[in-house]
């Protein structure tokens, strides 16, 4: 009689420990999913923080390169300022030459 009384019980025991099992298993998997998910999250920010820090340098090597070009630039428009003088007589000078050559 008491086993009668109580196999209800026990049935809802045996479900509830199934479902429970059910519970557990779910849970692990969505455990390993988040974990998954984390892993790859991780991953992402450490490539975006390289290609943050390659594009800084790039863009520190770039700006050290216009500089450099800048100060050459200036040296050539200097050199040519300081021989601008020289270069129109040179020109003349080969006007000339040219005028003697036609002459002869």
């Amino acid at each position: 009689e008491y086993m009668k009384l109580h196999q209800n019980d026990i049935k809802d025991s045996m479900n509830f420990k199934s479902m429970l099992r059910e519970l557990q298993d779910i849970n692990s998997d969505l455990d390993q999913q988040v974990q998954s998910k984390d892993d790859q999250m991780r991953q992402s920010n450490e490539r975006t923080k390289k290609l943050e820090m390659q594009i800084e340098s790039s863009s520190v090597a770039s700006k050290q390169k216009i500089l450099d070009l800048a100060a050459t630039l200036a040296e050539a428009e200097e050199y040519m300022k300081l021989h601008q003088h020289d270069i129109k007589e040179s020109k003349n000078l080969k006007s000339m030459l040219r005028e003697l050559q036609d002459i002869n």
